[in-house]
């Protein structure tokens, strides 16, 4: 399991697939299929909008705490 996160292919590999997992099971327990449906284009905007947010966040974490210390005066 750990040779997974080892690669970044690997890891992107492995969380697509966990996604779409989730979104499988997701669309199977709520009965909405996955080509149909006004609320499923509201989910995966509101999921897009929430990763968006979260990557940003850490962007700005990432710059302000990691590099701006080591940048040089």
């Amino acid at each position: 399991m750990a040779a997974i996160l080892q690669s970044l292919g690997r890891t992107v590999i492995a969380g697509l697939v966990i996604l779409i997992l989730l979104v499988l099971i997701a669309s199977s327990v709520s009965g909405i299929a996955p080509a149909m449906g006004h609320a499923w284009g509201a989910f995966f905007m509101r999921w897009l909008h929430v990763l968006s947010g979260v990557m940003w966040i850490g962007l700005l974490w990432y710059f302000n705490f990691v590099q701006i210390p080591t940048m040089p005066l």
